[in-house]
């Protein structure tokens, strides 16, 4: 049993005012039970400016966290927010880590060994990570999940890519205790009586195409051929443009054929010889069909995700992980998405909701095990 506490402020050019505006919603003196731990997401100048790393000393446990576009915590939410989620419980434990810098030839020992020091201060495994990762450039997202999935035993992931306002997220870090770090992973583990179930919508039904491609030349997460066509061909002969350039903006469902629901996926750049790096892998023999994100489609997916949610019972909080894409497609009104979550949970469920770079959850397969995966456009929710 635990508890989430929220605070955000929106003072990010005072941090004596958004310091005390987070202790005071916070009241760590009254609220805190034997074992905390704090999520945070913020606008990257609070990085820059120190004030997060002068929060952080004032609070007598461990933060993590990711900057973002936007984001919010409860019922607030903004672009130039800070917004802390504090997890408290009598019998939970949690324990935080982060990784040295990674590199893409250097992925899986830095990894491995910062899980297996968070891992080696708790009495069993966890029974969910929730990880912030950076934007690794030539890296796709899948490339860091498989790894640390591999290290961590297939334990549940939820979480995202740390982003910003740049359009390279020049900016963007991932956060341990006030301090940002690029090209890195920050994670919590969370062990004892806790369990999370999750929650993926990505593309309504009607969105989506019928016709079925399949995969039939690709390296990892790059994708050559589809349907015996370099892909630029297949791309022109559904009628999209040659360059491909308005393909960067349509999901990809990808089906991989493992009793699982498909995968909501981007083309994140084309390669000079017209090949494109995609947010996760797209295998051979894999088939997919291409959608359309909409605003009507955005707010629709969000509803029903929201609504199954709140009919988990004893629900201690909710974490929400939308794509970025979402908040770009529904400017200049962006803020709709989590004002509709806020108006439909009515502070019954305290909440996080970080706009992601690229969303991590697990997928549930017909059996009900779960797979950690990776996703693009897509609206991930987790009930704890």
């Amino acid at each position: 049993m635990f508890k989430m506490l929220n605070a955000s402020t929106d003072e990010i050019d005072s941090a004596e005012r958004a310091i005390s505006d987070i202790l005071s919603q916070i009241k760590p003196n009254e609220n805190l039970l034997k074992n905390s731990v704090g999520i945070v997401s913020c606008h990257c100048d609070y990085v820059e400016s120190g004030l997060i790393k002068e929060l952080c000393a004032l609070l007598p446990f461990d933060v993590i966290g990711a900057t973002a576009l936007a984001s919010g915590a409860g019922g607030r939410y903004g672009e130039e927010s800070l917004n802390l989620s504090v997890l408290t419980s009598d019998d939970i434990s949690f324990s935080v880590a982060l990784t040295e810098r990674l590199s893409k030839d250097n992925i899986t020992k830095p990894l491995s060994d910062a899980y297996g020091a968070a891992r080696a201060r708790l009495a069993e495994d966890p029974k969910l990570i929730i990880a912030f990762s950076s934007v690794l450039g030539d890296v796709s997202g899948s490339v860091t999940l498989d790894a640390l999935d591999e290290v961590c035993g297939s334990v549940p992931i939820i979480g995202g890519l740390a982003n910003d306002h740049t359009i390279k997220y020049d900016r963007s870090c991932v956060i341990k205790n006030g301090v940002g770090q690029k090209d890195s992973v920050v994670m919590l583990l969370i062990q004892g009586d806790v369990s999370p179930k999750f929650f993926v919508a990505s593309v309504l039904e009607k969105n989506v195409r019928k016709q079925r491609a399949v995969i039939t030349d690709s390296d990892g997460c790059v994708l050559k051929r589809v349907n015996d066509m370099p892909l630029l061909e297949y791309l022109a002969s559904i009628g999209l443009k040659k360059t491909g350039e308005s393909a960067s903006a349509l999901p990809f469902l990808v089906d991989y054929g493992n009793d699982t629901k498909p995968v909501a996926l981007g083309i994140y750049s084309f390669l000079p010889n017209g090949d494109a790096l995609c947010g996760g892998y797209m295998p051979v023999g894999a088939t997919f069909s291409v959608g359309i994100l909409s605003q009507e489609g955005i707010m629709e997916t969000a509803e029903k995700t929201v609504s199954a949610m709140l009919k988990e019972n004893d629900a201690n909080g909710f974490f929400f992980f939308p794509c970025l894409s979402r908040c770009l497609m529904l400017n200049p009104e962006s803020r709709v998405e989590c004002d509709k979550i806020s108006s439909m949970i009515g502070g019954s469920v305290p909440f996080h909701f970080f706009y992601a770079g690229g969303e991590i959850s697990p997928l549930y397969d017909d059996a009900g095990k779960t797979h950690n995966r990776f996703h693009n456009y897509t609206f991930v929710g987790c009930v704890l």
